[in-house]
């Protein structure tokens, strides 16, 4: 008896519904973000940036699109009565999430964005000080890719250390010797 009140319950108050139909945008309702990438004071980066928009809501991403070599970007034919969630990826730096961009506009949204990458080594190339130890006397280079004879003699009298042969954005580029610290 129990169990079937509860099968009656539950079609009584599981309506089956039909699936929704996906709506369609008119030109009054579209609208589009575009923008350009601007480096932080201090930064550079050379490599073109991947670009995903996402509902803010739904997580769902939206349109995908990879930045010029100027770093410019735009995305087309969006839902103008929706946020979305701007994520930049840099192969090398991390990744920047921008939230809750409003496309709602008639003309398009043009963003300016300041990224700053992630990198801890991202700063460190114009310092000769150690950061844990606070000396610059037992700091050098590190030489990234294959050495030649010269690399070695001075690897050899300990004016440098090597890195690996392959090289990314977000590298080391000094070595404490005192405190055996990659920065």
């Amino acid at each position: 008896m129990k169990l079937m009140l509860i099968l009656i319950a539950f079609l009584l108050f599981n309506e089956t519904t039909p699936p929704q139909q996906p709506t369609l945008y008119t030109l009054d309702t579209l609208g589009s973000v575009k923008g350009k990438i601007v480096p932080a004071k201090g930064y550079l980066f050379k490599e073109p940036l991947n670009l995903s928009l996402f509902d803010s809501v739904e997580f769902a991403p939206v349109q995908m699109a990879i930045s010029t070599k100027t770093h410019d970007f735009e995305f087309k034919n969006l839902n103008s009565k929706q946020r979305y969630n701007l994520k930049i990826e840099s192969q090398n730096f991390g990744d920047t999430v921008i939230r809750n961009i409003d496309a709602s506009q008639k003309n398009a949204l043009d963003l300016s964005v300041i990224f700053k990458p992630n990198c801890p080594y991202a700063k460190t190339h114009k310092t000769t000080t150690c950061p844990k130890c606070k000396k610059s006397n037992q700091v050098v280079p590190i030489v990234y890719g294959k050495p030649g004879q010269e690399l070695i003699k001075q690897y050899q009298a300990g004016k440098l250390v090597f890195g690996d042969c392959v090289m990314s954005n977000c590298m080391p580029f000094k070595y404490c010797k005192r405190c055996d610290r990659r920065f």
